[in-house]
């Protein structure tokens, strides 16, 4: 005969069993208040199932309790009342994507070492901090500006994407102390400083635009670019000393007065400099298969004459330049009589157009980026 203590305890047992299948598998769980997530989370410390934010959730949303996160939590299309994700306790998430939180203002993982992907976008000044997550698969941060923590971060294996293209945007800094590498790079908006101090590579298309005031960009150990180097905005300075070889394009857009010296570059495969550049140089290029220099100012064309002579860059098909404002023509490189005469009539016409088109399909690149 069974006893009735038994008789409870293998109760307990099933319900025990029960509550942690709840915890790790069954149909997405969607959340409208703090009080829905805190009962979908009891006693599990592990947590399988999918999570979704719904559109009246309003105010913070807290994971106390769970370490392990296996699955993905995303919101609604829209929830406008959200305003904090804090996951004080999880060590291991899967992926957080967010659609529109225009009030979302802080994102908090003090304890997360394992991430696959971040995705936030929010009118209001954002926090994010994850300070002791070493790799993930991609972080898409948008705000009106940025507070950023991932002093411990050095891969990502896909894209590094940044922005607060907003109206009343306010300045944000980028600061990855330890990020070696990255697929994708796209930095736009009002940026008030870049520090990548160990960046070595981005395997694909880096971006990096700035609408407010001018600032330096040094990358002192980029030396791989595979996909394309697009930089375009207000700089007063761009540094790329360890970058002496690549295919991809480098285009250069420049809105505030700039000099561009690049001190080690030796081979490369098409360069396009384009808006208010004074000079630019090429002390140890011997190979490129097209450089194009448009300034919107008088421009110092000497380092494009060398370039030319000592990479055997072929300037008769009129791909390759180097032009200053409509009323200044650059001494062409040897070889290079037929455009220059062509450009003393239509350099304000042609030329010009040119530019133009290059600019624009900067800016376009840098607006397929935008959220606003």
């Amino acid at each position: 005969m069974i006893s009735h203590g038994t008789h409870y305890f293998a109760i307990g047992v099933l319900l025990a069993a029960s509550a942690a299948a709840d915890c790790l598998s069954g149909s997405t769980v969607v959340v409208d208040s703090q009080t829905a997530l805190a009962a979908a989370l009891a006693d599990c410390t592990t947590f399988g199932r999918k999570i979704e934010i719904d559109s009246s959730f309003s105010g913070a949303a807290s994971f106390a309790g769970v370490t392990n996160l296996s699955a993905a939590i995303s919101t609604n299309l829209s929830v406008p009342g959200l305003t904090e994700i804090l996951l004080p306790d999880v060590v291991q998430g899967y992926n957080f994507i967010a659609g529109s939180t225009p009030r979302l203002r802080n994102f908090s993982a003090p304890r997360m070492t394992d991430f696959l992907a971040l995705r936030l976008d929010t009118e209001e000044a954002l926090t994010v901090d994850i300070p002791l997550i070493t790799a993930i698969d991609s972080i898409d941060v948008g705000g009106k500006t940025l507070y950023l923590n991932f002093p411990m971060l050095e891969n990502i294996t896909g894209m590094l994407s940044l922005d607060n293209e907003v109206s009343s945007a306010e300045p944000f800094a980028v600061d990855f102390p330890l990020l070696r590498t990255a697929t994708e790079i796209v930095i736009t908006g009002t940026v008030s400083n870049i520090y990548l101090p160990r960046l070595k590579s981005a395997y694909s298309a880096t971006q990096i635009g700035n609408s407010g005031d001018a600032i330096a960009l040094d990358l002192p150990r980029l030396s791989e670019v595979t996909g394309g180097l697009a930089i375009g905005g207000n700089f007063s300075s761009i540094s790329l000393p360890s970058l002496v070889e690549t295919n991809a394009t480098i285009s250069i857009s420049a809105s505030s007065p700039l000099s561009l010296n690049f001190t080690s570059l030796v081979k490369a495969n098409t360069i396009e400099i384009t808006g208010n550049v004074t000079d630019v140089y090429f002390p140890q290029l011997t190979s490129a298969n097209r450089i194009y220099i448009s300034s919107s100012l008088d421009v110092n064309c000497t380092g494009y004459d060398q370039a030319a002579a000592q990479s055997s860059l072929n300037t008769s098909d009129g791909s390759s330049g180097c032009y200053g404002s409509s009323t200044t023509v650059a001494t062409p490189a040897a070889g290079h009589s037929g455009l220059a005469e062509i450009a003393k009539i239509g350099v304000g016409v042609g030329v010009g157009l040119g530019g133009f088109i290059i600019l624009a399909a900067v800016a376009y690149f840098f607006c397929l980026r935008g959220r606003k």
